[in-house]
């Protein structure tokens, strides 16, 4: 399979990684005690920062990476495709922008992301 070649799954293997990161933000907030004795007027402003903040990390990392090019630090990102071979070039896994996959109703975050999500991210 040419390195070019752009299946699916590649494309869902970034957006369930995108997708445990954001969780990994936002779900062990919703989760604490201490978030549970807020009122409702500070639960709504603490989970809108810290969804907020959670996709913007989550965006700039993807941004970078299908820039393939990190100048601060030499990292990439390289997916397996579970047959010996890995993608090493995600800026070619699709036609699109990446990070765009992140805002739509049935983008990544719709699909795989556990923690709740800003209005609009999902098509319910």
């Amino acid at each position: 399979m040419a390195d070019t070649e752009r299946p699916a799954d590649g494309l869902d293997l970034i957006g369930r990684f995108c997708a445990y990161l954001y969780d990994s933000a936002v779900l062990p907030v919703v989760n604490s005690a201490r978030f549970r004795q807020m009122t409702a007027e500070h639960r709504a402003i603490v989970l809108d920062a810290t969804m907020q903040t959670a996709i913007s990390v989550v965006h700039d990392m993807v941004a970078k990476f299908q820039e393939n090019e990190i100048r601060e630090l030499p990292v990439r990102m390289v997916l397996d495709r579970g047959d010996g071979t890995m993608w090493t070039r995600i800026d070619e896994l699709s036609d699109d922008d990446l990070k765009g996959e992140l805002f739509t109703g049935a983008g990544w975050l719709a699909r795989f992301a556990q923690a709740p999500l800003p209005d609009g991210y999902r098509d319910d």
